[in-house]
């Protein structure tokens, strides 16, 4: 069943959905997103009543584009995680 369909929930939907039943050690859970151009993954928005959802996104359009339409619980920032710190070519 294609990811399109809105009746569609992958394993891992289901899997979050279960470890997260009450009672949980966090509330809100907190997620985090690296590289999320084009939004947070799907699979967490049906869990945002019970969540906060932190996204890194380097693209400074594409985050600017997220944050002008993200719900209160989905953050973006503009930038790129990695091991060694200074800039980098990116494309």
């Amino acid at each position: 069943m294609p990811i399109d369909n809105p009746n569609y929930q992958s394993k891992s939907t289901k899997l979050l959905q279960e470890l997260l039943k009450p009672p949980r050690i966090y509330d809100p859970i907190v997620l985090i997103d690296i590289g999320a151009a084009g939004g947070a993954r799907r699979e967490w928005l049906s869990i945002t009543d019970i969540s906060r959802i932190i996204c890194f996104e380097p693209d400074v359009a594409e985050c600017e584009r997220l944050n002008k339409t993200a719900p209160p619980y989905i953050e973006y920032f503009p930038n790129a995680i990695g091991e060694i710190s200074g800039k980098f070519p990116f494309f």
